[in-house]
């Protein structure tokens, strides 16, 4: 049986390992997409946010000056901490020579980027799947009558049945290709209206956007516009202008209710994203617990952070519904 020397020398290089493979997160873990990143300048828990004017106009100069105001309130991200803690048992490990060691170490590190990595991303991406009520205008992420600093409202909920641009789905429910072809380009021109203020002259065109389904009928449909080379349309078939033309991404475990609504996010650089995302510390160096070893031949080890999470901008996002 190894001493403990052994024992922490895996659990050293599993957490070595694993920090350096959480450093470089899949594409499916990419919080860029949704989430904007924002420095913590001090140790204060809570970060108080707030942007001027996202849409300056230049306007003539008639009298006073007019000054572009702030938003109403701001958003204030908490920072609270996070761990990963695994139980190390010598009884479980296969120590056939140093080799077992290494891979023991490998394996062990592959569940500490996993678990870090995955944790992360879903924190980051719950004020959207929960619909959090902590923007600067003190609504929830997705409502009908967002303000933007100048007063003016906008709404980022498109109905699906009360809008004239998007044809009623299939009798299942779930939309064809065809139908989420509509659906998509309704969403950009609303996306577009909303961040730039109704300002009419805009080239319309197909900006980075990701689309979050949140059932497999809901896929199937945008998973064909996004793949397909052609589509099929009564005659024969047409041109599929959007294959590979945005990301796709599926949420298995969404709230209850929202199985057929699809949210859509702006993920164009430098632009407006709907959560706000403060990597205060990452993971660190091991933290072990071996008050164990003796008796029960386990030892306990892990490491943790500090991360907040909060609601943003939410004209950087729509949320399409029945």
């Amino acid at each position: 049986m190894p001493d403990l020397t052994i024992l922490k020398s895996v659990a050293v290089v599993a957490t070595r390992l694993g920090l350096q493979l959480y450093d470089k997160p899949s594409p499916a873990q990419d919080i860029s997409l949704f989430a904007q990143t924002v420095n913590r300048p001090t140790r204060q828990k809570t970060l108080h946010l707030e942007w001027w004017d996202a849409f300056p106009l230049m306007r003539k100069w008639i009298g006073d000056r007019q000054t572009f105001r702030g938003y109403k309130s701001g958003i204030d991200v908490t920072v609270e901490p996070y761990e990963l803690t695994f139980k190390l048992d010598l009884r479980e490990l296969d120590l056939d020579g140093d080799r077992s060691l290494i891979q023991s170490a490998q394996d062990l590190a592959q569940q500490f980027a996993a678990g870090f990595g995955n944790g992360r991303f879903i924190f980051a991406y719950a004020p959207l799947r929960t619909n959090a009520t902590t923007t600067y205008d003190g609504q929830n992420i997705y409502d009908t009558d967002h303000t933007h600093p100048d007063g003016e409202t906008f709404s980022n909920v498109i109905d699906i049945s009360g809008d004239a641009r998007i044809p009623d789905r299939a009798t299942s429910g779930f939309p064809t290709a065809l139908e989420a072809q509509a659906e998509i380009e309704a969403v950009i021109e609303t996306l577009e209206q909303n961040r730039l203020r109704n300002v009419t002259l805009v080239e319309l065109g197909k900006p980075p956007l990701v689309v979050i389904v949140k059932s497999f009928g809901t896929w199937k449909g945008y998973n064909d516009l996004l793949t397909k080379e052609t589509l099929a349309v009564s005659g024969g078939t047409t041109l599929n202008t959007w294959r590979n033309g945005f990301r796709l991404i599926r949420d298995f475990d969404p709230v209850s209710g929202d199985e057929k609504k699809i949210d859509f996010i702006l993920a164009e650089p430098n632009g407006p994203r709907p959560v706000v995302f403060v990597p205060a510390r990452n993971p660190g160096p091991l933290v072990m617990d071996d008050k164990w070893v003796f008796d029960r031949k386990e030892v306990s080890y892990g490491s943790d952070a500090d991360y907040g999470f909060a609601a943003g901008l939410p004209h950087g996002t729509v949320r399409l519904q029945e």
